[in-house]
């Protein structure tokens, strides 16, 4: 399947095979799609809801790209200016995740890993390891999670616990710097 949309809100509903998918200035739904797959918008916002998508590479410029999808062999690549780029995978997977963000956060909240960083590079090892997540911002926020209700928990970022002494309150950054 080879998709284009340029100023105009699509649907997609059960597609099985490889597919393309670009859109400008519109917003795209997409439910239960199956196959290796490319994305890329600019301005518009995408959501991919109950795939099975084995590899995936998105790209995105001001739109934001939420997927949802058992990881596969992978690998996933996802790549954002400043769009958000959301990944929902079962809470059980196994994975290497590697984020990348300039001014942006990287959030995870799968299994037994909740974190958050701020800027620069990362990499986490999910549980046996397994399909690599890259995912890369120059100042949107990057996330993984186990369900859509995760992807923004309140979460404490490990750099920013307050720390309490007989003066003024510290926070972690602060005592590291």
């Amino acid at each position: 399947l080879n998709l284009s949309t340029v100023s105009g809100d699509g649907s997609l509903n059960d597609i099985t095979g490889e597919f393309h998918i670009s859109t400008v200035s519109g917003d795209l739904d997409a439910d239960h799609l199956s196959g290796e797959g490319k994305l890329s918008t600019v301005s518009g916002d995408v959501r991919l809801s109950g795939s099975e998508i084995p590899s995936m590479k998105t790209s995105t410029v001001s739109g934001d790209i939420l997927v949802d999808t058992p990881l596969g062999e992978g690998p996933y690549k996802f790549s954002s200016v400043s769009g958000d780029v959301s990944l929902v995978v079962p809470e059980d997977s196994d994975c290497t995740v590697r984020f990348n963000t300039l001014s942006g956060s990287a959030h995870i909240n799968l299994g037994s890993k909740t974190e958050i960083h701020r800027r620069g590079k990362r990499t986490l090892t999910i549980g046996e390891g397994g399909p690599v997540i890259q995912l890369s911002s120059t100042s949107g926020d990057l996330r993984v999670a186990s369900s859509e209700e995760n992807l923004n928990a309140r979460l404490t970022p490990i750099r920013e616990i307050e720390v309490e002494t007989t003066e003024t309150p510290l926070t972690q950054m602060e005592i590291l710097e």
